[in-house]
């Protein structure tokens, strides 16, 4: 057991409370250990993880973390409308604000009976359940309908008529009093991702195999890099359809690799090859009804960005860096920092420098979102209904929402411009490319002159 609160920072909690209480808990909260070591989990009906990032707040700002908690959940298959994400000055405060979806300055307009959410948001302490409903229903009873109504009560009285459990109520409410204890989350040693496929859903064939072994692995990395690991030895079993009362494994691919592995693409690869030939050798009896994936062994994770060139001599290994760099490639055109610049338009809004390397300045945030790959010229879009046609390929429209509009630059020879910006979830829609995952496309609709609609624009890709 141990003591959340830092000594010199206050403390900030996360609570991302779950929907469905299918969804693997401790595969997310693994996955969160990229930010902060400090979190736990809730399990059961409703799940939740906990992150305590007052630590972290060096390198991430609340509202940066919070967005990067969404990117995760995103990529661990959640939608936002699975999950509901709360902050707040200590873990029960936070956990009421993600059951009741509110913000933690509206906690006493929450109902009375949300005490239980103050008072065991672990579900730890079931031999409290019974003194709890009978506190809700006498504050029922004498006419407190709202959290804030309970400060009416005389604190003597009620403390005497209720006991601890009623101070520690007060105490929460007030944002004092002793802390919440809670257990720190330790991940197992070893851990095995599982895709139960749908009755509906028949496998027969390898490609289908590859395409639900690649969320398998997107998933295991997740989590091995949650906790700065690579992998070193999975194995991966398919399991068939129950025949002669048992049910059979078609095969079990196990993989060794002579250098631990961080990249989707390598471990494709590899059981690609393997998968092939188990297919080729022998037919599938039955269909298959489920993947498995375990990491058998993990290493520490080593190729970190930190050590791109050695910490205590940086300078001269940026240096040296750069010097084999231009030996080899065009130093003036390959090879080069960013720097931003004061121009309007996102697609000339930076410039090229090489300098010495010097301190990361802070961001403020919130930022506008911006993709990492950018065009430039923006690529001409043609649309149809709800799909997009560009260069020779087709994209079905799924969501899209504005971001934001740019104008400026009037004194330009073309007058300037303006544009609205959307972010566009797609999929490809052709049939060879029915493998291909979502993305999301930066998309642009320029504004003419006289107040005339011009084309619609691909600018970038998330």
């Amino acid at each position: 057991m141990k003591k959340s609160r830092p000594e010199t920072r206050a403390p900030l909690y996360f609570c991302i409370l779950f929907f469905s209480p299918e969804v693997d808990v401790g595969g997310v909260a693994e996955a969160c250990l990229r930010f902060t070591p400090d979190l736990t989990v809730r399990r059961g009906e409703r799940p939740a993880v906990f992150l305590e990032a007052s630590r972290c707040l060096s390198l991430y700002r609340p509202d940066s973390l919070e967005a990067r908690i969404r990117v995760l959940l995103r990529e661990w298959g959640l939608e936002e409308s699975d999950y509901r994400i709360a902050r707040a000055s200590s873990l029960p405060r936070a956990w009421l604000c993600a059951v009741e979806g509110i913000s933690e300055a509206m906690i006493e307009e929450a109902p009375v009976s949300a005490i239980r959410a103050l008072l065991d948001p672990l579900a730890s302490y079931a031999e409290e359940e019974r003194k709890i409903r009978i506190l809700i229903e006498t504050l029922f009873a004498l006419g407190i309908r709202r959290l804030g109504g309970i400060r009416k009560l005389p604190p003597d009285s009620a403390t005497s008529r209720f006991g601890e459990i009623y101070a520690r109520l007060l105490d929460e409410l007030r944002g004092g009093g002793e802390e919440f204890i809670w257990e720190r989350f330790r991940p197992s040693e070893k851990f095995i991702e599982r895709i139960d496929l749908d009755p509906d859903a028949v496998v027969w064939d390898l490609e289908p195999t590859l395409f639900h072994l690649k969320s398998l692995i997107d998933r295991t990395l997740r989590r091995a890099f949650g906790r700065g690991k690579s992998l070193v030895d999975l194995e991966f079993r398919i399991e068939c359809e129950r025949r002669r009362n048992r049910r059979e494994f078609f095969t079990c691919t196990r993989i060794r690799f002579t250098f631990p592995q961080s990249e989707a693409g390598v471990i494709l690869r590899s059981f690609r090859e393997k998968l092939g030939y188990e297919f080729s050798r022998k037919e599938l009896e039955a269909p298959i009804v489920a993947f498995e994936l375990e990491a058998l062994e993990l290493s520490p994770r080593h190729s970190l960005q930190s050590d791109f060139v050695d910490s205590d001599q940086s300078r001269e290994g940026f240096r040296e860096l750069i010097s084999e760099l231009g030996a080899k490639l065009d130093l003036e055109k390959e090879v080069f920092q960013v720097e931003l610049a004061p121009i309007w338009r996102p697609e000339r809004s930076w410039r090229k420098i090489l300098k010495e390397p010097s301190e990361v300045r802070s961001t403020v945030f919130p930022l506008p979102e911006r993709p990492l790959t950018l065009f430039s010229p923006p690529e001409p879009l043609r649309r149809l209904g709800r799909y997009f046609f560009h260069q020779d390929r087709r994209y079905a429209i799924e969501s899209f929402s504005q971001i934001e509009r740019l104008s400026g630059e009037w004194w330009e020879n073309d007058g300037g411009f303006t544009r609205t910006y959307y972010r566009v979830r797609v999929r490809p829609a052709t049939e060879s490319e029915e493998g291909e995952s979502h993305r999301d496309f930066w998309v642009f609709r320029e504004l003419l002159p006289g107040g005339k609609t011009g084309g619609i624009f691909l600018h970038g890709v998330y």
